[in-house]
């Protein structure tokens, strides 16, 4: 059991640490799994108060608990996991926010989250859809229902429109195969196409479908790479999000 207290962990996620501090403090973090643990809850915490405004409706209570942080000292055992060291010595404001966020995260409202998919449309240049993408984006799903039979096995923008499609209407289990089948195909392209949306909508599609270990895989991709295109729609509260889903199940 580490002897690294919250408020050290505070100080360093503030930028409030000596340059001393820091050191010994990411040394520790390099050794310690538990403490490396702990600090991920804290920051996943942080930004869920952030995100939620909760700081202000209860900064008032948060000072009178703020004492009792101190009394956490090293009575604790090695019988203690980190999750109980955190609970007794997370401050008010802390624990009400991540009670809030158990209570709130469902799986309505992280695929509400999700953008309908866009056809890319050139301003100011005449543009040329297919039957498929003109009923796409007349929002005529009956009609690309109706062509689903056509479309050739090699044409991946249709295919990736049917999969859209499938998504807008919840069948996300056809959805799923069809993205799976279309990343397959694309990685044999030497210029793959859609593997970027394809990892965004198929977390859409493991979600719808419960499928959280997989949807937890993906996204985990997704935030590993800056580059990725939709690296700026998700932040490790959305993969902290999935876990508290995959608990829920379970319960």
């Amino acid at each position: 059991m580490n002897n690294i207290d919250l408020e050290t962990l505070e100080a360093y996620l503030d930028g409030k640490l000596a340059s001393e501090e820091k050191i010994l403090l990411e040394n520790s973090l390099k050794e310690d799994a538990s403490l490396r643990e702990e600090l991920e809850l804290l920051k996943l915490s942080r930004e869920a108060i952030a995100m939620n405004s909760w700081a202000e409706l209860i900064s008032g209570t948060q000072k009178s608990f703020l004492k009792e942080r101190k009394k956490a000292d090293s009575k604790a055992t090695p019988l203690w996991s980190w999750a109980g060291r955190i609970a007794a010595g997370l401050s008010f404001l802390l624990v009400v926010a991540t009670v809030v966020l158990f209570v709130t995260t469902s799986q309505n409202s992280m695929v509400e989250n999700f953008y309908s998919y866009q056809i890319p449309v050139m301003r100011g240049e005449q543009n040329t859809f297919s039957q498929i993408q003109d009923a796409y984006l007349n929002q005529d799903y009956e009609l690309i229902e109706s062509l689903r039979s056509q479309v050739s096995q090699s044409d991946l923008e249709s295919l990736f429109i049917l999969a859209m499609a499938d998504l807008e209407n919840e069948k996300s289990a056809s959805a799923e195969i069809i993205l799976k089948d279309l990343e397959t195909r694309s990685s044999q392209l030497e210029e793959p196409v859609f593997s970027e949306e394809i990892d965004y909508y198929l977390i859409q599609s493991l979600l719808q479908q419960e499928k959280y270990d997989e949807a937890e895989l993906r996204l985990e991709k997704i935030l590993q790479d800056p580059s990725h295109r939709y690296f700026k729609n998700f932040t490790k509260l959305d993969l902290w999000k999935i876990r508290i889903l995959k608990l829920k199940k379970g319960l």
